[in-house]
């Protein structure tokens, strides 16, 4: 049954066949575009939501400046407390060249005259 067409002026005259059909045809297109770019989104959006899935599933934690700055106080303080028990220790031991560094005024920094003063004592010993 053909489509029946209203007119809203009564007094125009009625459009011909051939128009109608091309109009007709204008709007199966239209259809058809708009039903291809619905398709088109949804692909898109399922290939979105395939591709977040994957990036989720490889995340990668990074630690935050402060939690940085939290470990390197934390590894601090420990090696702090190593290098206490190191010198409880070391105030334990007896070092055999004591004797002969008795003449050196400051022992970390011990010249070269002291050195060969002490070098000689050893020898001679």
């Amino acid at each position: 049954k053909p489509a029946e067409v209203v007119l809203s002026d009564e007094f125009s005259p009625p459009p011909r066949q051939a128009t109608l059909d091309a109009e007709f045809q204008k709007a199966l297109q239209v259809e058809k575009d708009l039903y291809q770019a619905v398709r088109d989104s949804e692909r898109e959006m399922q290939d979105i939501v395939s591709l977040r899935k994957r990036e989720e599933q490889v995340i990668i934690l990074e630690k935050s400046v402060f939690e940085t700055a939290r470990e390197k106080a934390k590894e601090n303080t420990v090696d702090e407390s190593a290098v206490e028990i190191q010198e409880e220790k070391d105030e334990n031991h007896v070092d055999y060249l004591t004797p002969f560094l008795q003449n050196v005024h400051d022992i970390s920094a011990i010249t070269l005259e002291e050195a060969e003063d002490a070098r000689d004592e050893c020898l001679k010993a």
